[in-house]
């Protein structure tokens, strides 16, 4: 076998297989599934800090996972989150209140209303979305909830 017959043999396989592996990586890359993080953000058109973790989170069983939903990420390096939060005036309390007691007995972190200064909400698709900030404990709480 001389030179050329073996580059050929190298390089043809490669060629070949070059483009399935690309298809592959791109299907991989639009099919994965989105985080808790990402879905708040695609569904509410939010923006989330990219160093929060997710704590704990309850959703019912449905299409859109947005009827009853309950989250809590963990916000340690204390980025700014960029939305325009507003001070609770406990217009939202009822809101959060029908989520927790929606979800009351799986529940083990509950926001300390009091702490919770900073309160952004946005009604879409005929649900509510309320998020909740507590800079003491750094804690992003989210709500969701049908009208």
């Amino acid at each position: 076998m001389n030179l050329k017959e073996r580059q050929f043999n190298l390089i043809f396989p490669v060629l070949i297989l070059l483009p399935f592996c690309l298809l592959g990586l791109f299907v991989f890359w639009k099919i994965r599934p989105y985080s808790v993080k990402e879905i708040y953000e695609k569904t509410w058109l939010i923006t989330l800090p990219d160093t929060i973790s997710l704590s704990e989170d309850h959703t019912q069983n449905s299409f859109d996972g947005e009827n009853y939903r309950y989250t809590v990420f963990e916000n340690k390096e204390n980025q700014i989150i960029d939305l325009s939060f507003t001070r609770n005036a406990g217009e939202t309390d009822d809101i959060c209140r029908d989520v927790l007691e929606f979800y009351e007995k799986e529940i083990s972190d509950f926001p300390d209303f009091d702490n919770c200064l900073y309160v952004f909400t946005r009604e879409r698709n005929n649900k509510i979305l309320v998020i909740l900030y507590d800079s003491n404990s750094k804690k992003i709480y989210c709500f969701v909830k049908p009208e």
